[in-house]
Formats: structure tokens, C-alpha cells, sequence
């Protein structure tokens, strides 16, 4: 049976849409996610590290709040109907792991989640991720990897 990895934020939840969100609040720069001008998401705002962390912390303490990514719930719903078995993968800090592992749950969708700040990443057939970056770091635990396209992705064109 294959297992297939998918990350959480920008795979599954739509975070990207939430940190826009909280930067139009916070900062009042009127920005979506088609204005994200790398995977660093806000590194293009030019503002200090500080600012860009508590607005990343904000994001990620609404977690519950977020929509899912178009089809994603769905596609997940699939693959375990069809036999594969699936793992959350995510680089969050642990402490907002428990925000995804509700937001999942209440999705009826699974939760095994390996959080790669304290667990190693298992051996998968496909891993499904929006940050390449992330993809090249666990390319020895995939056979294959599937980079999700997303605006702030968009000029990576090979891994």
C-alpha cells in the first residue's frame, strides 16, 4: 500500500488566503495571495523580521478558521478510497500543530501528521508540497515529488 505525504499549509489549508488576510488587517497592505512574491510570503513586503513572525504566529493561530484549497478535501477522500494511505507532513512549529490536527480531524479526513520539527520523515511513495524547498530537503524519502503550483511557487521549474 503507497503511502502518499501531503503538506498541510497550502496543500490542504489554505493558509496563504489567512496570512493575507492577517496582513490587511495588521498592516493595511491591501495584498492576495497572487501578490506573495516568493515561497518567503511576505519577504517582498519589506518589513522586519519581527513584524513578518507575529503576522505568520497570527495566521497560524487561526487555523480553524481557514477554508480548505480548492478540491483538496476531496482528492485526500479519494486516494484513501482507493487504497493509498495518507500522511500529513508539515514544517509549523509545534506549537500550532494542534490547529491543523483540529482543522484535519473536523474534516473527517485523517490525522496522522508527522511534524518535521521532532519526528523524521518517513518513506514515501509521492510527497505533494507547495514549498520547493522543502521538496529538494526530503527528496531521499520520496520516490517521486509533485511541487503544488501556487502563485509565490511559480518560478520553480524544476526540483
Amino acid at each position: 500500500m503507497a503511502l502518499i505525504g501531503i503538506d498541510i499549509d497550502g496543500v490542504m489549508i489554505d493558509f496563504p488566503s489567512m496570512l493575507c488576510e492577517v496582513i490587511r488587517e495588521r498592516i493595511g497592505v491591501q495584498i492576495t495571495v497572487r501578490d506573495l512574491p516568493q515561497f518567503g510570503l511576505v519577504a517582498g513586503l519589506m518589513i522586519p523580521k519581527e513584524t513578518e513572525d507575529q503576522l505568520v504566529k497570527i495566521a497560524l493561530e487561526r487555523t480553524t478558521d481557514c477554508s480548505a484549497m480548492p478540491g483538496a478535501i476531496r482528492a485526500v477522500k479519494k486516494l484513501v478510497l482507493g487504497g493509498y494511505r495518507v500522511c500529513y507532513i508539515t514544517d509549523r512549529p509545534v506549537e500550532y500543530w494542534e490547529g491543523a490536527y483540529w482543522w484535519l480531524r473536523e474534516r473527517s479526513i485523517g490525522y496522522n501528521i508527522v511534524l518535521l520539527q521532532t519526528m523524521p520523515a518517513p518513506q514515501m511513495d509521492v510527497l505533494i508540497d507547495d514549498n520547493p524547498e522543502k521538496i529538494v530537503r526530503l527528496r531521499k524519502f520520496t520516490k517521486e515529488a509533485v511541487l503544488f503550483r501556487r502563485p509565490y511557487n511559480s518560478r520553480c521549474w524544476s526540483l
